[in-house]
C-alpha cells in the first residue's frame, strides 16, 4: 500500500482530527454516505475511518454535503485519500471548490473576469430603449470574435445585506443580448463598438434597467465555475492527497464554499472510492504549518524539513558536517598566495567560497559555509607556517651577516 507513512500519521490523528474536521462524516463515522450526495458508502474498504464513498458515475462532479463559511484570511488544509476501483479503466479526477455568496448563489467565472485595462465608467445616463452605450474611455476595450466577450460588465451589483462591491471584485450585473440564434454579444462585431467615438451600437435596445453616468463598467470576460481544478490519474491503491488552499484561491464576494470532486473523467465506465476528507482551517500567516512532512515557522509552504521565516535565537546549534582537514594532507595542493591574488582580482572572492551573487540567489548553507571558513583558516594557517620559515631564515641570514661584519670591524681596528 503507497503512502504508509501518511496513513500511520493520519490514524494516530484520527480522534483529534474529528474535532478540527470541518467536512462532516468526512471519515464515515455516520455510517452512510450523508454528507456525500451521489455516492454508496463502503463500510469493508477505506483508507482510514470507518468507511469509503464509492462513485460509480462517470463525469460525476461529486460536491460535498457541507456548506462552509469562509473566515476572510483564512487559509486551509484539504485532504483526503482516492482509489480506482478499477486498474483497467483509468480515470482521471478533479478537485474543485464550489464559491457561494452570501445570498448563497454559486459564483463563477462571469460574476468576476474581466478583460484588464478596460475599467472605465458610463459617460451618460443610460436608460431603457436606448441603442447606444457611450463610455468616458473605450481606448482598451477590443472588438472580439467572442460572443461573451462583446459584452458589458456594471460594478454596481448589491447583495441582501446593501454593500455594494468596489469595481473589479464581484458582480452579477453583466449583460448580453439575447437572440434566438445563440449569439450573445451586445454589439456587432465589425460595426458595433467605435474606439475613437467611445461608444456602443447595440444589437437591441437597451432593457437592463436605468444606468446614472458614473457607473463603473469593464468589457466581459468569464472562466471555469471552480478554481481550485487539479488534473490527476487515480491509482488502483488508497493514495493520499493534500492541498493548501490559500485565500486567493477564493472570488471576490465568497462568503460560503463547498469541496468538490470531478470523479472519473473521462473514462465511462470507472469507479472511484474516497475515504478520510478532510477540510482543517488555519491562521492566513501560521506559528507552525505541517505540510507534507515539512515543517514551516512563519511560512505556509515549507519546501525544506524545517522552514522558518524570521530570526532564530538558541543556546547552541549542533550542525553534523563533514569538515576541512584534508587540508593538512601531505597530497593536498595549496594554491600560493599570488595565486589567490590572481582568482581575486579576476573573480572578486576567494577560490572556493560563493560569490555574492549566488548566495542571494540559494542562501547560505550553515553547514557549508563553516566547512569552507574552516578550510580558508587552514589553508591561511599553512601560508602563516611558511611565511614564519622564511623570516627564521631570513633573521639567521642577517645574523651571520651581522656576525661577519662584527668580525671585519674588529680586524680593521
Amino acid at each position: 500500500m503507497k503512502h504508509i507513512f501518511s496513513l500511520l500519521l493520519a490514524s494516530s490523528l484520527l480522534a483529534s482530527s474529528h474535532a478540527q474536521n470541518l467536512i462532516k462524516n468526512g471519515f464515515g463515522e455516520e455510517g452512510s454516505s450523508a454528507g456525500f450526495p451521489g455516492s454508496a458508502f463502503d463500510g469493508s474498504s477505506f483508507a482510514i475511518g470507518n468507511g469509503s464513498f464509492r462513485y460509480d458515475q462517470a463525469y460525476y462532479g461529486a460536491v460535498g454535503g457541507d456548506v462552509i463559511p469562509l473566515e476572510e484570511g483564512r487559509r486551509y488544509i484539504y485532504s483526503f485519500y482516492l482509489k480506482s476501483n478499477d486498474s483497467s479503466i483509468p480515470a482521471r479526477n478533479y478537485v474543485f471548490l464550489w464559491q457561494y455568496d452570501i445570498d448563497g448563489a454559486v459564483i463563477n467565472g462571469w460574476d468576476t473576469y474581466f478583460v484588464g485595462g478596460t475599467t472605465t465608467v458610463l459617460a451618460s445616463d443610460l436608460n431603457d430603449g436606448d441603442s447606444e452605450v457611450h463610455l468616458q474611455d473605450a481606448s482598451a476595450w477590443i472588438d472580439s470574435p467572442t460572443d461573451y466577450v462583446r459584452a458589458i460588465k456594471f460594478w454596481d451589483y448589491t447583495n441582501s445585506l446593501g454593500y455594494t462591491y468596489p469595481p473589479e471584485t464581484f458582480t452579477r450585473n453583466h449583460y448580453y443580448a439575447k437572440r434566438p440564434s445563440g449569439i450573445r454579444g451586445l454589439w456587432e462585431q465589425g460595426s458595433g463598438l467605435s474606439v475613437s467615438q467611445n461608444k456602443i451600437a447595440l444589437i437591441e435596445p437597451w432593457g437592463g434597467g436605468f444606468k446614472p453616468a458614473g457607473t463603473a463598467v469593464s468589457q466581459n470576460s468569464a472562466g471555469g465555475h471552480f478554481y481550485l481544478k487539479t488534473s490527476y490519474e487515480v491509482p488502483s491503491e488508497w493514495t493520499y492527497y493534500e492541498y493548501v488552499i490559500e485565500p486567493s484561491y477564493f472570488r471576490a464576494g465568497t462568503a460560503f464554499f463547498r469541496p468538490g470532486w470531478l470523479m472519473n473523467y473521462p473514462t465511462p465506465g470507472s469507479s472511484t472510492s474516497l475515504s478520510g476528507v478532510r477540510l482543517e482551517a488555519i491562521p492566513a500567516i501560521p506559528e507552525l504549518n505541517v505540510a507534507s512532512g515539512n515543517v514551516g515557522i512563519g511560512t505556509t509552504s515549507p519546501a525544506n524539513k524545517l522552514d522558518v521565516n524570521g530570526t532564530i535565537r538558541a543556546k547552541e546549534v549542533i550542525v553534523e558536517t563533514g569538515w576541512a582537514d584534508h587540508v593538512f594532507a601531505p597530497d593536498y595542493q595549496l594554491a600560493s598566495l599570488s595565486e589567490v591574488a590572481a582568482h581575486i582580482s579576476e573573480k572578486g572572492h576567494l577560490p572556493g567560497i560563493p560569490s555574492a551573487a549566488e548566495i542571494e540567489d540559494n542562501g547560505l548553507s550553515l553547514a557549508a559555509s563553516q566547512t569552507l571558513m574552516m578550510e580558508k583558516i587552514e589553508e591561511l594557517t599553512l601560508h602563516a607556517i611558511e611565511q614564519q620559515k622564511l623570516i627564521e631564515q631570513k633573521n639567521a641570514e642577517m645574523e651571520s651577516v651581522l656576525r661577519r661584519l662584527e668580525s671585519l670591524e674588529s680586524k680593521l681596528q
